[in-house]
């Protein structure tokens, strides 16, 4: 299901710069770097706003806005380098969002549109901090809206969305049904409500709905084609073909959106994760390349990049990339993990150990801090795999399985460590798992074709096999040994982004 990042953000202003010193500047110039993902700069310029003109009703919901991007953000770890304590500065940016929200309702009361913003702020607080209290505030705050205005679509969207939030952090489908009505009622009153209508095909889909969904996202490429917006039009077919699992097709898609508009770093980071994902490291490195064009310090960035090269066995220009990666966010856990796997693919054994380590020893801090968090289970585990560590990484694993939002790479790299213990049996129901969690990542079906490879099922396996390629994943056989003869081992695997 595709997150919906504030509707709000669709109504910001992207009028040109102004040059007084005035609130409408600051406004103007928070908005710019907004959308080149500065969210911590952008929440300066819109308080320099709010100094300027303290009733600004636009400047505080812009730095809702600004503050709970900020928040996601160090969620999913893209953080600014400069912060440190992920934790406390997240439940930070999301309290300021909180607070800019009800600031917002304190001037215009009765204006739906800041009832929205606050809203999609709570919707995705509630998410990332895995609360249901703050998700129940969220729908009564999209109720709020619908009440003022009962013919806004996105108010009806917002809450349909909410509503499968809802249920995901449940772990059922209880809402679905509901949340498919009000973003009904939201393409009835606005067939073009921003991400209405591929919403609408993801929640299909998990509802088991194939042929409604398959229609669906059809309607949403037709829509892009008719739409005026080149850039954004073909950004939307690539996501709709990735949520297909149509990964060429999506990467094509994302080739003309970066060709008409070079300066979205949105396009490029899913390039990146498209191009990774089917094993395309080539392609992969060029959009990483793209994105250091546009900020050459992201650690983030220079992590992926870095990966890329691993992967493309660049081994000494990997080790470049981390060094930058490292000096521009030493705690990034990643970043230590990868530098373990380039020594040892170089056979710099002492050198390799104490990268794992201290990977080890940043995601046990990150554990304590919250131990609620599936991927810094997930990056323990790695850590203990690189040294070795079988049976505790397998654990660490299980743990990152278990917990909330259900997501693929917990079952996947659990299956992945069962592998190279002997554990087929075992590792083909991870795999499984995975697969039912997440059916359109190529890689499940492939390391599942490998663990039916490694049983004697070949029939099995050549069909898992076949799954992945149709979905443009680059298949190699384990050709050196017979199904059934001995151990295989699946190939080491990135964590997909949680968005």
């Amino acid at each position: 299901m595709k997150a919906l990042l504030l509707i709000a953000i669709a109504m910001l202003c992207t009028c040109a710069l102004a040059e007084d010193d005035d609130s409408a500047t600051w406004i103007e110039r928070g908005l710019q770097l907004y959308k080149g993902q500065s969210y911590q700069e952008a929440a300066r310029a819109f308080d320099r706003a709010i100094e300027l003109d303290p009733g600004n009703l636009d400047a505080w919901l812009y730095k809702s806005v600004a503050m709970t991007s900020l928040g996601i953000e160090i969620s999913i770890g893209l953080a600014d380098p400069g912060i440190v304590d992920g934790e406390a500065s997240r439940t930070a940016a999301f309290s300021q969002a909180v607070a800019a929200n009800e600031r917002a309702i304190q001037i215009a009361p009765q204006n739906a549109s800041v009832w929205i913003y606050k809203a999609g702020s709570l919707d995705h607080i509630g998410f990332f901090t895995d609360n249901q209290s703050i998700l129940n505030e969220s729908l009564k705050a999209f109720g709020r809206a619908l009440e003022l205005d009962p013919n806004n679509a996105d108010a009806w969207h917002g809450r349909g969305v909410a509503l499968i939030h809802q249920s995901q952090k449940l772990g059922d489908t209880s809402r679905y049904e509901e949340a498919l009505q009000h973003i009904d009622r939201a393409l009835e009153l606005d067939p073009e409500v921003e991400g209405a209508m591929q919403n609408r095909a993801g929640i299909l889909s998990e509802m088991g709905r194939k042929e409604e969904a398959d229609l669906a996202y059809s309607q949403v490429i037709e829509a892009a084609n008719a739409s005026a917006d080149l850039a954004g039009s073909w950004h939307s077919k690539a996501d709709a073909f990735l949520n297909q699992g149509k990964y060429i097709e999506a990467i094509d898609a994302y080739d003309r959106a970066s060709a008409i508009d070079p300066k979205d770093p949105w396009t490029w980071r899913m390039m990146a994760f498209a191009a990774g994902q089917i094993g395309w490291y080539n392609k992969t490195l060029q959009a990483y390349d793209a994105l250091l064009a546009l900020d050459p310090n992201a650690s983030s960035v220079l992590f992926g990049k870095a990966d890329a090269l691993y992967n493309l066995r660049r081994f000494n220009e990997s080790i470049q990339a981390l060094d930058a990666a490292i000096k521009s966010n030493p705690e990034m856990i990643s970043s230590w993990k990868i530098r373990g796997d380039v020594f040892k693919a170089q056979g710099r054994t002492v050198d390799a150990v104490t990268a794992y380590e201290k990977s080890l020893n940043l995601s046990e801090r990150a554990i304590r801090t919250d131990e609620t968090r599936s991927i810094a289970w997930i990056e323990k585990g790695e850590a203990l795999r690189g040294l070795g560590r079988s049976g505790e990484a397998l654990l660490a694993y299980d743990r990152a399985a278990q917990l909330e939002p259900l997501h693929f790479p917990g079952w996947l790299k659990k299956g992945d460590i069962l592998m190279e213990m002997g554990r087929y049996e075992e590792a083909l129901l991870a795999y499984e798992t995975a697969i039912d969690v997440d059916p359109t990542f190529p890689r499940l079906w492939y390391s599942k074709g490998l663990a039916l490879w490694a049983l004697d099922r070949v029939n099995e396996a050549e069909s898992s096999f076949a799954r992945a390629s149709q979905m443009g994943f680059d298949v190699k056989r384990p050709a050196e040994m017979v199904a059934g003869s001995g151990p295989v081992v699946a190939s080491r695997t990135e964590i997909a982004p949680e968005n």
